[in-house]
């Protein structure tokens, strides 16, 4: 039944998807219809859907040798909003018409936080959620080189203005991750490029990761938000997604429950609970 579910769930965003394509053509001038005509054909769409999926897999410090399904370990996120302790299942649970900087220390799970919610936001089919890797950005090659770069890796022409054009639709959500691994000599451009891109396209909702005290924080154009340690038992649920059976994780989280309190303490980021 939970296959079935999960099938039927992917099904639906994809048709949905597909629907979200067409509302961009539509949204476009002509010149730009002509460019992105080719991807409306159903082919180029799930080419173009299972692309985006693929957000889904990565490496992990027990599975260095291939790619796992985040889903297969991800469990949910907090986040300090004011004075709330928020859980984040979507991108809406995030502050709605603003841009936000999640900051959090390592081993928070910030970048499995973002691709997790890139995949839902997928699985949705409501938007493109478009994910950078902000490490990656070089003067050689700067940030929004590295956009236009992955959304031609989705199927989309290589074009600045296109690109523009089609985030003005409010259709496209740009999720740049890790901007403390941005080199320190290209902080101040980074930043520059990404409040461009928040003043330039308002429609197009920004998201990025970061460690606390970044030059990004101070950025009039994103409201901060804070990635939250694990509460109580809450360790339990990563812990159920590491072990071999149900019976381990069982054994693993009663002995700590029960006999090793100066442990629990130290469970409070699913790092120190996986390590």
């Amino acid at each position: 039944m939970a296959v079935t579910s999960a099938a039927v769930g992917i099904f639906a965003g994809k048709e949905i998807f597909k629907k979200t394509i067409h509302e961009l053509y539509d949204f476009c001038s002509d010149q730009a219809k002509a460019k992105i005509k080719i991807v409306l054909a159903t082919k180029q769409i799930d080419k173009l859907y299972k692309k985006i999926d693929q957000v889904r897999l990565v490496k992990t410090i027990w599975q260095v040798d291939k790619a796992v399904d985040l889903h297969q370990f991800y469990c949910d996120s907090h986040l300090l909003v004011g004075d709330n302790r928020i859980r984040i299942k979507t991108l809406d649970d995030l502050p709605q018409g603003e841009n936000v900087v999640i900051e959090g220390i390592a081993g928070q799970g910030k970048s499995i936080l973002l691709r997790y919610l890139c995949a839902t936001e997928l699985k949705r089919g409501a938007s493109i959620a478009v994910f950078v890797e902000l490490r990656r950005v070089t003067k050689e090659s700067p940030l929004i080189e590295r956009i236009i770069e992955h959304f031609s890796h989705l199927g989309f022409p290589k074009d600045v203005e296109l690109f523009y054009e089609l985030a003005k639709s409010g259709k496209i959500i740009l999720l740049l991750d890790a901007f403390d691994e941005v080199r320190d000599e290209l902080k101040s451009e980074v930043v520059s490029s990404i409040e461009s891109l928040a003043a330039g396209i308002e429609a197009m909702k920004i998201v990025v990761t970061s460690r606390p005290n970044n030059d990004i924080r101070c950025s009039n154009f994103f409201t901060v938000v804070r990635l939250d340690n694990l509460k109580g038992t809450e360790y339990s649920s990563v812990v159920a997604k590491l072990a071999d059976s149900k019976e381990w994780a069982d054994t693993i989280v009663q002995h700590v429950e029960n006999n090793a309190h100066h442990v629990k303490d130290l469970l409070c980021t699913p790092l120190m609970v996986t390590l």
